[in-house]
């Protein structure tokens, strides 16, 4: 991450790195949380760190999203199975859900 590209081949790479831009979403949110407590902290590279947590995150949830289709499209058992859970059950890609954030 920032700077370094995560490696997605199979749909458990793409679960571990949901797994990981959880823990990152998770952790901009208590920036943010810091920030509003304490004002007088941010700066212009406050945003820029939080603009490339979306950013990486946006791209990790397109390509996850994307490798998870694929496997279902191949009709791996594993890989329909995973994708269900990591999508929540819902045909919504996750990078729409990212977006959003």
């Amino acid at each position: 991450m920032f700077g370094t590209e995560i490696e997605m081949t199979t749909p458990l790479d793409a679960v571990d790195s949901l797994d990981h831009m959880t823990a990152m979403l998770k952790g901009l949110e208590m920036l943010c949380i810091a920030a509003c407590e304490n004002p007088s902290t941010v700066n212009e590279n406050t945003f820029g760190l939080l603009a490339d947590i979306v950013h990486q995150c946006s791209h990790m949830g397109e390509k996850a999203s994307e490798l998870l289709r694929l496997g279902l499209d191949s009709g791996s058992g594993e890989a329909g199975g995973l994708a269900r859970s990591a999508e929540g059950g819902e045909g919504v890609p996750l990078a729409n859900a990212v977006r959003a954030a």
